[in-house]
């Protein structure tokens, strides 16, 4: 799913409004939530750093991840020193991006758990196994007898 985080300044009340939008079906994106902050709070998070800013943006109704929340920090960031005088900036983010990301983050040499099962379904191929265990049981008593 795609999300679409239109960030705003109010010079006049010095105010950061950060809306979040969640796209429905493509290109069509329905607003969800709308968080307003003081500008001077961002502009102190951004002298701490990046996790600072991410927890500024992190409420209860808008708790990106942190990546997500990192990128939405760096618009903010972009829109906070821009000299043009722009009041609006907008982050564009696709959960795609995460599993791809988190694919590319394993280590090949680690064995994964998935990975361990893989190998045990591969090894037992369902047609040779002997289902009719009744057979099998019958024969034991005979020979326990």
């Amino acid at each position: 799913m795609k999300q679409k985080y239109l960030i705003s300044t109010n010079p006049e009340t010095q105010k950061l409004s950060i809306k979040e939008y969640a796209e429905l079906e493509k290109g069509e994106f329905a607003f969800v939530c709308e968080e307003i902050h003081e500008i001077a709070d961002f502009r102190n998070a951004m002298e701490k750093g990046t996790n600072d800013l991410v927890s500024l943006v992190r409420r209860p109704n808008m708790y990106p991840r942190q990546e997500f929340g990192e990128k939405i920090a760096q618009g903010i960031i972009d829109l906070l020193n821009d000299e043009s005088g722009a009041t609006s900036n907008e982050v564009l983010i696709d959960d795609i991006d995460a599993f791809v990301s988190a694919e590319d983050d394993m280590d090949p040499r680690v064995v994964y758990e998935d990975d361990e099962n893989d190998d045990a379904d591969d090894e037992v191929d369902d047609d040779e196994v002997d289902m009719d265990l009744g057979e099998d049981l019958e024969q034991e008593d005979d020979e326990a007898e």
